[in-house]
């Protein structure tokens, strides 16, 4: 198991507002420290409270929780967000940090209908 250093130099650090977008934030609702950090205006601090979370915000907490080790926290995440959103099921096969709980997590009936029609296309 990696311990927390080695974890931290192999995370890639996105670009804060690749971020604030995912969270349905808008540039005018940060204020950038640099490129790797920000303070959020109380207006959009407001603005969002009444909001659902979106599911770009629980795929990376699902991200979080493998980074932890936290298999049952991230295939939860993982199961809310692709219910929001059937797309990121995609995107989760393709990312490797996914692999030890792809398993678990259902293909939305969306994907399967997909899948279906392209292999139907090809027979």
């Amino acid at each position: 198991m990696l311990s927390d250093i080695e974890i931290a130099q192999n995370a890639k650090m996105k670009d804060i507002s690749e971020i604030a977008s995912m969270l349905g934030i808008d540039a005018k609702g940060i204020e950038p420290y640099g490129h790797y950090k920000a303070k959020i205006s109380n207006e959009t601090i407001e603005s969002l409270k009444d909001k659902e979370l979106e599911s770009g915000s629980y795929y990376y907490l699902a991200q979080i929780a493998m980074l932890k080790g936290d298999e049952d926290k991230a295939i939860n995440y993982m199961k809310v967000a692709v219910e929001i959103e059937p797309e990121l099921y995609e995107k989760m096969e393709k990312d490797t940090i996914f692999i030890p709980i792809k398993n678990n997590i259902e293909k939305p009936a969306e994907y399967r209908k997909k899948q279906q029609r392209i292999s139907n296309k090809y027979r």
